[in-house]
Formats: structure tokens, C-alpha cells, sequence
């Protein structure tokens, strides 16, 4: 299975963060998410303290309107970002169960989370 993509986020502190990622295969044909567990973390750093934690079940803040088109439909409330002080952290998304079996987790993004200062408060 292929490594997990690589790709730097931007939230604007103090507005709704908001972001689509789209699972493809090889061929570019999209993987179906249904019955799979996804979720999110931002982090100060690696192991640091969480400052967004989402996912499709009881946090919220991650849907798939379509499973079978392999779209994930991230949102963080800007209330969550408004207490984010750290100009830089990390983040990534992972996967588990569906279609890649029961007890597998996949990470299927990661990178930088930038995170702009709010001006007008």
C-alpha cells in the first residue's frame, strides 16, 4: 500500500476551517469509504498537545457525502480555531475498517498545518 500523500494546510484562525481530500487509486479511480472510520488531528507537534481532533462519528466535523466517490469533507468550527495559538503544527488523517478490513488502519494524509493569526476578533 502506498505511503501516505503529503499535502500542507492553512487555517485561517477564528473561521470555519474547511477542506475536501479525495482517496484515489493508481488509476485515479476513487476508493469507496463506506463503513470506514475516519479521523482527523491537529497537533502542536508530533505527540504535542491537540488543538482540533475530528472525526465521521461522535466528534463530528468529517463526512462523506458520497462514499463511493472517495471525497472526505473535513470542517473545524471556527470556535476550535479561534483558540489556536500555534502558528505551526502538524496534522494527519487516517482510515480504518471498510474496505480495508477489520483492525486496519491507514494514514492516508499528512503534512503542516499552518495557522494564520486572526486580526479582527
Amino acid at each position: 500500500m502506498a505511503r501516505a500523500g503529503r499535502y500542507q494546510i492553512t487555517i485561517e484562525q477564528g473561521t470555519t476551517f474547511f477542506v475536501i481530500f479525495r482517496w484515489k487509486d493508481s488509476n485515479e479511480a476513487p476508493i469507496d469509504l463506506t463503513g470506514m472510520t475516519i479521523r482527523m488531528q491537529v497537533r502542536e507537534a508530533h505527540g504535542g498537545v491537540v488543538l482540533a481532533d475530528v472525526d465521521n462519528g461522535g466528534l463530528g466535523g468529517i463526512t462523506t457525502p458520497t462514499p463511493t466517490n472517495g471525497e472526505i469533507h473535513v470542517t473545524i468550527a471556527a470556535a476550535v480555531t479561534a483558540a489556536m495559538a500555534k502558528q505551526v503544527g502538524v496534522y494527519d488523517v487516517e482510515l480504518e475498517g471498510g474496505g480495508l478490513g477489520a483492525g486496519f488502519i491507514k494514514r492516508l494524509i499528512e503534512g503542516k498545518a499552518r495557522i494564520t493569526p486572526q486580526v479582527t476578533i
